[in-house]
């Protein structure tokens, strides 16, 4: 049960992968695009834990000004307004705090993105490219399952992340 609640807890805070994040999707009219995004290796785990949470704060935000707007207008006798005005204040605040912390990151940080469409024939290199980077995506999401099943040592997995963002830079 605690080894469930540490990866939960890690996921929230950190998200799905320690070494940064895959963005995939598709358009109606078949073409895929995969963005990927690779934290620098010797960053550290607050810094990417800001980064995850600015990218995540509309949400928390949302669900913040839901859960505690009826809640804390009833309880201390304010209106809706003023509540909701006092909230969005803070929750601002903490975003800004958020960027600010983890802008250093986010500037060093690798992004590369590929885009294929299945309906032209001639899109090679956009094939290529999107292969290339789904297997760079499968490669680094099994380290980090490796790493969690204990199969690699923290500096196994730091140096394979490393080697991994100098290939691509």
């Amino acid at each position: 049960m605690r080894a469930i609640m540490e990866r939960l807890r890690r996921t929230l805070l950190e998200g799905r992968y320690r070494w940064g994040y895959v963005v995939a999707g598709s358009t109606r009219y078949g073409a895929r695009t995969i963005r990927i995004v690779i934290y620098p290796p010797a960053s550290s785990r607050i810094e990417r834990r800001c980064a995850h949470l600015a990218r995540r704060w509309l949400w928390v935000s949302v669900v913040t000004l839901v859960a505690l707007v009826e809640v804390v207008a009833a309880s201390a006798g304010i209106s809706h307004f003023i509540v909701a005005t006092t909230l969005c204040v803070v929750l601002l605040i903490g975003l800004v705090l958020l960027l600010r912390a983890s802008s250093s990151l986010r500037r060093r940080s690798l992004t590369i993105t590929a885009r294929h469409n299945a309906a032209d024939d001639d899109d090679v290199d956009g094939a290529a490219q999107y292969a290339r980077l789904e297997t760079i995506a499968e490669e680094l999401g099994e380290l980090d399952q490796r790493y969690d099943r204990n199969e690699l040592s923290w500096r196994r997995y730091c140096d394979r992340w490393a080697r991994t963002y100098l290939e691509l830079s």
